[in-house]
């Protein structure tokens, strides 16, 4: 290597590149130590430099590097503007800060400027690489965290006047953590509004640990295509999870997706319209975001979720320990589903509130369903038929219902069987599966024909104090014990 010895020559070299990045950046630069060189091709190498946008625009940026190394070829010098065939940035660190004023004003200007052509690179890259490269953007609510991007590798291609970059690169994403390999473009640049840099390609996101958010566990893949500019990216992808567990179930499925998502990439910020998830027979519906409110330490899921003649079983598999889920049918769920942003696990964290109904449910305990087929015959005043009916005792079930803390409380929980209908409120623990519901039954049959043999005559004196609007006896009763082995009794 050949370095020029002529101070004279190095300053202009010097004042040229620090004028050409200032004009195309729109910021201040500062230079470290700089040595030129002409052999066996013009080079160029920074030890430290600084690009800073001043503070008075719509943005401000801040690009640093420990060294810098660009190769101009043989005729790279000569051409106006300057080719640049290779430059190697180490350390490279990146800061984007938006602001709200001056935005439009700006986007006006940088239009103008493309049509007049006023505005362009001041240099050509071929390339570009820029391994361990640190993104932060810092969005334009100046209470909320900057997002930050670790570049495990970059490297640009074709950067040419008003064109965008082509750019390979894998991000280090934080949580959950993972790898993100993408390709695609971006730019060209918006000096004056980043959020409005063009931006496109596709992605894989692989080997992401779920357990990270306490209460779940999985690896998570990801693949899907962007396009848009940066502050409104949309997304287009699916998810694959074959091992998703819910800690308090403790039974692993294969859970997918498919999304369709705007993401805000200045601040991480990101709509869902529609995610449709499937697990099991199991299909879900779901719109909402995902961002950060006021006052919160990180980012809420907050989904309106929807499911539709689904079979209940496959969601008490999910969240239950038992192995076989103590009722089967098909149910419909409506509900607000808001995940708040902590450290506890995410059972704990998760709220829910709606309302939901089974068709056609039938305990799978043989032993509930055998009381349940009894209270039907005696319901009916039919207390001596012979057990061993063939037809089985199906009901429909209806609730209000909310999830707090752990705790699924029910209000206005229905369920019928042939001469029988049971109203009841209630709570179950998804941790320790306690029940505490309290309730009527209310029966075709009054409560001695309900009862039969001897005791019907004696029930018969207190008949009239158990009928009801009309029905022949309405009792208080009450189900406590665990989700798989219920105790049902008189709540007297």
């Amino acid at each position: 290597m050949l370095t020029v010895g002529r101070p004279w020559l190095v300053r202009q070299v010097r004042d040229d590149v620090e004028q050409r990045i200032e004009n195309r950046f729109g910021g201040k630069v500062e230079v470290g130590e700089f040595t030129f060189s002409v052999y066996p091709s013009p080079e160029i190498v920074v030890e430290g430099f600084k690009v800073r946008k001043p503070a008075d625009g719509p943005s401000q940026l801040s690009i640093s590097a420990k060294r810098l190394t660009a190769d101009f070829g043989l005729l790279g010098l000569l051409q106006d503007p300057p080719r640049v065939r290779y430059v190697r940035l180490e350390g490279l660190d990146i800061e984007i800060s938006n602001r709200t004023e001056g935005v439009s004003n700006s986007r006006r200007k940088e239009a103008k400027n493309r049509e007049t052509g006023e505005v362009g690179y001041q240099f050509i890259l071929k390339k570009v690489d820029a391994d361990g490269t640190v993104l932060r953007i810092y969005p334009r609510n100046p209470d909320a965290d900057p997002l930050e991007w670790d570049m495990k590798k970059l490297s640009l291609h074709s950067v040419g006047l008003l064109r965008p970059m082509v750019f390979d690169t894998q991000l280090i994403n934080a949580k959950p953590p993972g790898l993100i390999e993408s390709s695609g473009q971006f730019g060209p640049w918006n000096k004056d509004d980043p959020g409005g840099t063009p931006v496109s390609g596709k992605y894989t996101f692989s080997n992401a640990d779920l357990s990270v958010f306490g209460g779940i566990a999985g690896q998570l893949s990801s693949e899907g295509e962007y396009q848009g500019e940066l502050s409104r990216i949309e997304v287009r992808g699916t998810t694959e999870t074959p091992d998703f567990t819910v800690a308090v179930g403790g039974h692993p499925v294969d859970l997918t997706t498919e999304f369709h998502a705007v993401v805000d990439g200045t601040n991480g910020d990101t709509e869902l319209d529609p995610v449709r998830a499937h697990f099991l027979d199991a299909d879900i519906l779901a719109r909402g975001s995902v961002a950060k409110e006021k006052g919160e330490s990180g980012k809420s899921i907050r989904l309106q979720v929807s499911i539709r003649d689904c079979p209940v079983q496959d969601f008490l598999f999910l969240v239950l320990r038992p192995t076989s889920p103590p009722v089967k049918g098909l149910v419909t769920i409506d509900t607000r589903f808001v995940l708040p942003p902590g450290s506890q696990d995410v059972v704990k964290r998760l709220e829910l509130n709606g309302d939901f109904s089974i068709r056609s449910a039938e305990f799978t305990s043989q032993e509930t369903q055998s009381k349940l087929e009894d209270l039907s015959w005696r319901a009916r005043g039919r207390p001596d038929k012979e057990k061993g009916d063939p037809k089985r005792i199906a009901s429909n079930m209806t609730s209000k219902f909310s999830l707090k803390k752990g705790v699924a409380r029910f209000t206005d929980l229905s369920f019928r069987v042939p001469g029988a209908t049971v109203l009841l409120n209630g709570s179950s623990n998804l941790q320790d599966g306690k029940l505490d519901f309290r309730g009527k039954l209310r029966m075709d049959a009054t409560l001695s024909q309900a009862t039969g043999g001897i005791k019907s005559f004696f029930l018969k004196l207190v008949d009239p104090f158990f009928k009801k609007d009309g029905a022949g006896a309405v009792v208080p009763i009450k189900i406590e014990g665990s989700i798989d082995e219920p105790s049902f009794g008189l709540d007297l």
